[in-house]
């Protein structure tokens, strides 16, 4: 599942419910990320979803510019999981264009603020 506010959805505003799902045999078995967008808002809420033998059970970021120009300023990311289940999240994987190259692995990866390049980022919350 990737749920994004992309580029130039400035004050967007995305809410998200998985429940029971299962994300398996992945780069990332979610990707939840405010990317090129400003004063923009994302609520997920995980009710009893597994997430297994991915790289990163899920990705979570506040404020992401890859390597285009732009800036992800000010934005609110919100993600709860409730009966949810991170397991044997590490597998290894080849490449990774849309976040953050992975050096370790994990059930959940969260990031206030990621850049692949020059960009700017500035106060975002996750």
């Amino acid at each position: 599942m990737y749920v994004p506010n992309i580029a130039g959805a400035d004050r967007g505003n995305i809410a998200a419910v998985m429940s029971g799902n299962r994300s398996y045999i992945n780069i990332q078995g979610c990707a939840v990320e405010n990317n090129v967008a400003s004063f923009a808002t994302i609520t997920v809420r995980s009710n009893g979803t597994r997430f297994e033998d991915n790289g990163i059970g899920c990705q979570i970021g506040g404020g992401f510019v890859g390597r285009a120009a732009g800036a992800a300023n000010s934005n609110t990311t919100v993600f709860e999981a409730h009966g949810s289940d991170f397991s044997n999240n590490t597998r290894m994987q080849f490449f990774n264009n849309t976040g953050p190259i992975f050096t370790e692995f994990g059930g959940l990866l969260v990031a206030g603020g990621h850049t692949l390049a020059y960009a700017t980022l500035h106060r975002t919350t996750a």
